[in-house]
This record gives structure tokens, sequence and C-alpha cells, in this order.
């Protein structure tokens, strides 16, 4: 376990919740704390470059089958997911309107189930059942390009899977389509696994900075990611988001690790408690955040408090739930899947 990964997960997780309380004050509160938490949503580009980072560090000197890879990876992702996304089906038909959603469709669902993007008018047009899932999409891609690579010797790897990630970006911006499955597959978001897996062939190669320098990459990201929020704003859908969030981002992650690699990291075990659960936090924040909302607006808690602690309570009672849905659902469900599978050596995150 690198320690300082699971610090970012759970880092990136919480910015993913302060980001949907921010929009949730636009609703329910009294917007007396500006909309400082929207750059939560660089928390998604934090998650990519952790991921490009891992599946490289995780491979590395091992020879990996394609087959058990996206087996690893799929019992990890899948299986939650598939629960809240459910859930979400259970609780449209129940109670129509509760997500300001459409009536359930079942190839809405069904596509949201099998990770393929669905043309529902939101984020970027195809966000699944459950919004949340929109990213799961593009790692389910990243994965099943990294299994494929690993057909391939260990040095062509990277090189491969950047090869056609950036092929995809190119041609989405130089042939544009109308064609949202082309448009979801295409956008410059990718770029940014492509940076975490250039971090991991740093250190699996140990060519790691020395320790005060990895201290200033890291900080330097942090930094260039905070002051990016307060000049200038970015569509999350632009070209330039692979700059101005994603570069910061990828920053954190390379100081993070080589720091580590340098001895500058202490195991908080709160904290990798919470990073353990940071899957489960994001997958199911959305709930907490609307159940928040509902309860505030109609105990009309901000004619009363500021919108301070309506962040606090979303953020609060986000972590709680992940945590709980971590221990009781998610490491069990777990167990038992993989107890039911035959397997080989493991491959995990």
């Amino acid at each position: 376990m690198l320690l300082n990964v699971q610090y970012l997960r759970f880092i990136a997780a919480l910015m993913v919740v302060l980001n949907h309380t921010s929009q949730l004050i636009e609703r329910v509160g009294r917007d007396d704390i500006g909309h400082s938490f929207e750059i939560g949503a660089a928390g998604v580009d934090l998650f990519f470059a952790i991921s490009g980072f891992i599946m490289v560090y995780i491979t590395s000197g091992r020879t990996v089958s394609a087959f058990k890879f996206i087996e690893e990876r799929l019992l990890r992702i899948a299986p939650p997911y598939w629960i809240v996304t459910l859930g979400t089906a259970a609780l449209i038909v129940a109670k129509p309107g509760i997500f300001d959603s459409h009536p359930l469709k079942i190839g809405h669902l069904m596509t949201s189930l099998l990770f393929v993007p669905w043309p529902d008018g939101t984020l970027f047009d195809t966000t699944p059942l459950y919004p949340p899932g929109w990213t799961l999409n593009y790692e389910i891609l990243f994965y099943g390009l990294f299994a494929i690579a690993l057909t391939a010797p260990p040095r062509f790897r990277i090189a491969l899977v950047s090869s056609v990630l950036v092929g995809l970006v190119v041609a989405g911006l130089a042939l544009p389509s109308p064609n949202i499955l082309y448009q979801f597959y295409t956008m410059p978001l990718m770029v940014e696994f492509i940076f975490g897996m250039a971090i991991g062939w740093l250190v699996v190669n140990r060519h790691v900075p020395a320790a005060w320098q990895s201290l200033a990459i890291g900080l330097a990201g942090l930094m260039l990611l905070v002051a990016i929020a307060q000049v200038w704003p970015v569509i999350r859908t632009s070209p330039s988001r692979v700059l101005m969030w994603g570069v910061p981002c990828a920053l954190m992650v390379a100081g993070g690790v080589f720091m580590e690699r340098r001895g500058l990291t202490r195991r908080i075990d709160w904290l990798v408690l919470l990073g353990n659960a940071s899957y489960a936090i994001y997958l199911t924040h959305y709930f907490v955040v609307g159940a928040v909302g509902k309860g505030w607006s109609a105990l009309h808690l901000s004619a009363y408090v500021s919108d301070a602690a309506l962040v606090a309570s979303c953020a609060g009672f986000s972590i709680l739930f992940g945590v709980a849905f971590h221990i009781f659902c998610e490491k069990p469900l777990l167990r038992l899947l993989k107890s039911r599978v035959a397997r080989t050596p493991a491959v995990a995150a």
C-alpha cells in the first residue's frame, strides 16, 4: 500500500462531495460563502491521474494475465456500482422525480450497468442512471485498453495505451462529430490517465527526485490548482481542463508518491481507512447530499444557519455513510466474490 495514494484518494472523493455540495447551495442555501467549492470537480482529474499511476505500478515487473487483470478491476469496481445503480432505479420507480430525473427506461438502466454512455441530455449528453457513474465509463475504457496492452511486451504497454488515448483525443479535436458516443470517447480528459502512467513509469524505474524536490512538486500542484480556481473559470468539457486541472492534479500525485519514496510519509490509520473507503464515499455521496438538501429545504435551515453548516453536514454525513458502506457492504461483497472466483496470484490496488 502506498499511503499517500490512499490519502489522495480520500482527498479526491472529498473534493467531489464538496463540488456537489456547492451545486446544492445554489438551490437550498443562502449563498453567503460564495462558490469556492466548485474546484472540487477536479477531484475527478485527481482520480484519473491516480488510476493511471496505479495500473502501471501494480503490473510492473510481473506477468499479468489480461483476463485476470480485467477480472480484478471489474470485481473491485462493478458490484458496488451496480448496487447504487439498482438502488437509484428502485427509488425512481418508487418516487419519480426524486433525482430530478426522467422516468426510468430499461435501456438507460442496462447501459448504465454495462458502463456504456447513454443519451440523457445532461452531462456530456451521456450521463448514466446514477450520475457520478460517468467517470467509471472512462475508467472501464482505460482498464480495457490496459488489459489489451498487457498482452504486449512490458516496455511497450504505456506507449500502446497512450497512443490510443492520444489518437482518440486528437480525432475528437480534429474531426468533430455530433455523435454523442464519439464525443464522449474523444474527450481530452482521458489524457490524464497518461499523466498517471508517466508517474508510474518514473517510480518503477527509480527516477524519483530528492526529498525537497518531491515536496516542492506536490506543493506546486496544490497551489497551482488553488490559484487557478481563484482566477480562471474552467468549463468541464473544455480541452483547457487538462491543463488547468489535470496538470496540477498530476503534480500532486507525483509529489505524493515521490515523497513517500523518499521517506516523508507517516501512516495515519484513520486516513488510511478514509482512503480505503474513498470509492464508497464517491459512489454513495450523491444520495447523501441529495437527502441533506431535501432536509435542509424542508426545515428552512438556510434562514437560520450559514451555508458553511450545509457544507459541513454534507461532507460529514457523506464520509460517515461512505465508510459504513465500505465496511458493511463493499468489503464483505468483495471477499465473497473473490472466494467464488478461481484466481491466480492477485493483482489489486
